[in-house]
């Protein structure tokens, strides 16, 4: 080299010198593909919350036994082709446990649409400016309830097939695993009770803006009452107290809807798990995590 060929300048021969010399691009894509294990080992943990670690802890715990060679055994000057095939082993687990996480996450994802869809829904079904006859709005309103119960039982339904099939990844794990899954199961439970009681709002502030108006819109005629003269007297028909009763009785009936979803902690446990159908069955992708393929 350079430096050789300077008088007075006499530098000691090293083979490992010489050997990462001659190695230089071999050591350079070896580095390259190094960082892309570290860039795949830390997608999974940062795509994970603190509860979902908990969840993957036994995935997690073997993924660090596979990546602990590389941070206590294998240096640069270990034979490459060791390295490089310890590299595609890790790179290898990295991806089958990342799509193990995205099946996981995309699971919940859906059941925090159908979460969503429930609280989207209401009870009630009032049509501005109608003023519905005697008898009418009852029973248009017992018809709008079973359409929306057939809706909260289909998301629930929907809701408990995509436990099943999340539970199916932690079914071999621990017992500490599974107690995080009865704690994952109560948070689902959680966030479907909430969805429940928005709707259950939403819907009884529905029947009062009707009745009696809000802030930007006064109260309209609602319902259709027939004024009747009888001996010199005058009643109403339907009177008002048989139209306060009908509007109690509608709202009392808006919680019975919500009873046709029971806890996905009880269902989960209680239903079978799904076989898959033939065809049906989803093959993990082999593609690199997050990084080109060697």
């Amino acid at each position: 080299g350079y430096w050789e060929k300077q008088p007075g300048m006499d530098i000691p021969y090293s083979k490992d010198v010489t050997d990462l010399h001659q190695n230089a691009e071999k050591i350079r894509c070896l580095r390259e593909n190094v960082g892309l294990v570290v860039r795949d080992y830390n997608l999974i943990i940062t795509s994970l919350t603190k509860n979902e670690q908990k969840l993957f802890q036994e995935r997690i715990f073997h993924l660090d036994r596979k990546v602990q060679p590389g941070l206590t055994k294998f240096t640069w000057a270990q034979r490459i082709p060791i390295v490089m095939q310890y590299v595609k082993d890790c790179r290898k687990y990295c991806r089958e446990v990342y799509q193990t996480v995205k099946t996981f996450k995309a699971n919940n994802e859906h059941i925090n649409k159908n979460c969503l869809s429930m609280a989207s829904e209401l009870l009630v079904k009032i049509q501005r400016k109608r003023v519905y006859d005697d008898g009418e709005f009852e029973q248009l309103q017992a018809e709008h309830r079973a359409h929306v119960q057939s809706l909260l039982e289909r998301s629930h339904r929907e809701i408990t097939e995509v436990l099943l099939k999340s539970k199916e990844i932690f079914k071999q794990d621990s017992s500490e695993v599974q107690g995080e899954w009865l704690a994952y199961c109560s948070s689902i439970d959680a966030s479907i009770e909430e969805s429940l009681r928005l709707m259950v709002k939403k819907s009884l502030q529905e029947i009062a803006r009707a009745i009696n108006g809000d802030s930007k819109a006064d109260a309209a005629p609602l319902f259709k009452v027939n004024v009747l003269l009888d001996d010199n007297r005058v009643s109403l028909q339907p009177s008002t107290q048989a139209l306060s009763q009908m509007v109690t009785k509608i709202a009392q009936e808006l919680i019975t809807v919500i009873k046709v979803v029971p806890r996905v902690t009880t269902t989960t446990q209680q239903a079978p798990t799904p076989a898959p159908v033939d065809g049906d069955e989803e093959q993990p992708e082999e593609q690199p995590v997050a990084a080109e393929p060697f």
